[in-house]
């Protein structure tokens, strides 16, 4: 039976394999080699990064007693409302944390299904979609522009499920079923507002473009779903909007929110040329591939471009609006450049359908320049490993990084290399699949115990400091307030206690993002924020030092500006000053101190 061609419209060796038991099983073991790569890429965690935000909320809904005197998590939005709400029945039953991990397996599989069908749908095969799954993570591991992934910090995120439900939406609409692909697009509007906004854009293109014309009737009904879901989110941030109080001028929340904050996400000038060009290179090549199959009529290919070409006509936009000049703080919020996966997504997966099943090129020069590519990849790897990774400059810092995850790296080339050989014929197949299966049981098993298997790209907690917030929580009243250190982010998710502010935690809306600025400017005596150091995680390291570098006396006055009890340092305070240290770590190098007790025994002193 002949391979689908751009030649050959009919899809019918595609629906014959997927029908019959053979098929099912190659299907299956496909999906879980794709898998396998994202989980060796993305690994899973919980309790890092934004999980340190997104928690919290739950946490406060599960115990009420917690967090009473937590400014931002009473006075700002709280924006994910479903995932906050999932979150709080299992942290009732004490669950969260397997069931994340299940929902996270399951989020990923998802996705590798909906990918798999979407090249098919295109004319493609197995091969072409595990092709296209490598030239994905081959662009800069799977990161579109602003750093965003389908699979983002390797955890079970709002944003990720919101990712995969469109993606599943985008091939249904492909497919030409409207229907299912409202609901797949009014489900993602649910999970995240971000892709509240953009499916109701997504539809609007459509109906205007009259991509399908199934009836008037399950168009609007489609539109009306997908708004009213969009709804859940939409109102509450408005309603914010409209009852924060004065936004601050938009030049400072360009300053604060998107240079200081967020630059990785939000300020496209400071993206690094590679990223673009991880994310342009499989985009002409497409475009070229896409032309014959329309020509021949291909539905599929037609709706698939203009699929692409509306989410390509969102960067421009972000571009000129909310990158190199800025005209409204929703233009920024809406983060355009989250949705530029799809196109990236979909490049590769039109740029492996040319090699695989177009018959442009030949299946032999198309195998040997699959895995030449690996094997390149792998040597390449094996090169930069080893330069001296304390060497100054890009090179020593690659090596630096190889060798941080050199085993998360082989597994991911070791799934590259049976990517390519898949397929190849005879008694190869069953050996590729069982090896693949027995390497993916490895992984999740990795995942299951804890040893979050994954590039060590996220920031580890310092164990010490985990430690202290413990010691916190087991400690102290539940209603205390710390002043902590603001470059930290782990305080309020270990510790259930109310902190004073910190830098990840900036509010999402210009009128909330006053009180944020000024509680930093008071603890970091630094009137202009904009001084810090950039990227990120140099801005850390800057807040980290101005605060370990102010005086005794500036703390403890802040703290009781803002009603904290407790201050946590780095460093021992002097002893003439009223706060008693309490809790220390063996390593010395965090100390607690508490105002109160200080305060109670000067009381009892006094005659």
């Amino acid at each position: 039976m002949p391979e689908p061609t751009a030649l050959n419209a009919s899809s019918a060796p595609i629906h014959v394999m997927e029908s019959s038991c053979a098929g099912r099983w190659r299907m299956i073991f496909a999906i879980l080699l794709g898998s396998a790569l994202t989980l060796c890429l993305r690994g899973y965690q919980f309790g890092l990064s934004n999980h340190t935000l997104y928690l919290l909320e739950a946490m406060k809904k599960t115990w009420p007693e917690l967090f009473h005197h937590d400014w931002y998590l009473n006075n700002t939005l709280q924006y994910h409302i479903i995932f906050t709400q999932i979150t709080h029945w299992f942290m009732k039953l004490g669950w969260e944390k397997p069931a994340f991990l299940i929902f996270y397996l399951l989020v990923l599989f998802l996705f590798h299904l909906a990918w798999l069908k979407i090249v098919f749908q295109l004319g493609g095969s197995v091969r072409a979609y595990l092709l296209s799954v490598v030239l994905f993570y081959f662009s800069a591991g799977g990161t579109g522009l602003g750093s965003f992934q389908f699979i983002q910090d390797g955890a079970f995120l709002p944003s990720n499920v919101a990712n995969v439900v469109m993606l599943w939406g985008i091939l249904f609409l492909i497919a030409g079923r409207i229907g299912w692909a409202a609901v797949a697009l009014a489900l993602a509007a649910i999970w995240h507002i971000n892709h509240a906004v953009i499916a109701l854009l997504l539809w609007g293109y459509l109906f205007v473009l009259g991509l399908r014309r199934p009836g008037i009737r399950k168009l609007i009904l489609g539109g009306i779903g997908i708004g009213l879901c969009s709804l859940v989110n939409l109102i509450p941030a408005f309603y914010a909007k409209l009852h924060a109080g004065a936004p601050v001028p938009l030049e400072q929340f360009v300053q604060l929110y998107v240079k200081l904050r967020h630059p990785h996400h939000y300020a496209p000038l400071s993206w690094p040329i590679a990223l673009w060009i991880s994310f342009l290179w499989p985009v002409v090549p497409a475009g070229w591939i896409a032309v014959r199959p329309i020509r021949l009529g291909r539905r599929e290919w037609v709706t698939a471009t203009q699929i692409a070409c509306f989410f390509l006509l969102l960067l421009p936009i972000g571009l000129i609006g909310a990158g190199i000049w800025f005209f409204s703080e929703t233009l920024v919020q809406i983060v355009v450049w989250r949705f530029s996966i799809y196109i990236q997504l979909l490049a590769c997966g039109a740029v492996a359908y040319l090699l695989c099943d177009s018959g442009v090129i030949g299946k032999t020069i198309s195998r040997a320049t699959t895995i030449a590519v690996v094997v390149a990849a792998g040597l390449l790897m094996l090169i930069i490993a080893r330069n001296d990774p304390h060497a100054p400059g890009q090179l020593a810092r690659a090596a630096q990084f190889v060798r941080e995850n050199l085993f998360p790296l082989s597994m991911f080339m070791a799934f590259c290399a049976l990517a390519a050989l898949y397929d190849i014929g005879g008694r190869w197949n069953a050996g590729i699949n069982l090896s693949a299966s027995i390497i993916l049981v490895v992984v999740i098993s990795f995942a299951w115990s804890g040893d979050a298997l994954g590039l060590n790209i996220l920031p580890k907690d310092d164990p010490d400091y985990i430690a202290l917030c413990h010691w916190a929580r087991d400690h102290t009243p539940v209603d205390a307030v710390f002043l902590v250190p603001p470059s930290e982010q782990a305080f309020r998710l270990e510790a259930r206690r109310a902190i004073v502010i910190n830098f990840k935690g900036i509010p999402q809306m210009s009128a909330e993002m006053a009180t944020w600025r000024d509680r930093l400017r008071d603890i970091l005596q630094m009137p202009d924020l904009m001084q810090l150091p950039e990227p990120f995680d140099r801005t850390l390291q800057g807040i980290d030092q101005r605060y370990e570098s102010r005086g005794d006396d500036h703390l403890i006055d802040v703290a009781r500006k803002y009603g904290a009890r407790y201050i946590i340092v780095a460093h021992r305070m002097g002893s003439a000053h009223d706060g008693q240290l309490i809790h220390t770590m063996q390593s010395d190098r965090y100390f607690l101190y508490d105002l109160d007790a200080a305060k109670r025994q000067a009381d009892q002193a006094r005659p």
